[in-house]
């Protein structure tokens, strides 16, 4: 899997933990919601201020989306939110 499906992946996990739509996601951090499906399906990678910015928005630390996460981890981080 090349850095920018990973990436991309990653931002699926976090909008769907954060339960926005690619619509929602895309006003919050000021990119229209074809280049979210863009970056989410690994075509293109957003560039460094606008990922800095999806991981504001997500709240998510920066190198975590390019970690190579599986659906599952993102299950594991709703458990653990919920239980705090």
């Amino acid at each position: 899997m090349s850095r920018g499906q990973i990436v991309g992946r990653n931002i699926v996990i976090a909008r769907k933990l954060a339960g926005m739509s690619q619509a929602q996601l895309g006003r919050l951090v000021g990119a229209p919601a074809n280049y979210l499906s863009e970056w989410e399906a690994g075509k293109h990678e957003p560039r460094a201020a606008r990922l800095e910015k999806l991981a504001e928005v997500l709240e998510q630390p920066l190198w975590w989306f390019y970690m190579d996460h599986t659906e599952d981890d993102g299950a594991e981080a709703r458990r653990r939110t919920s239980a705090a």
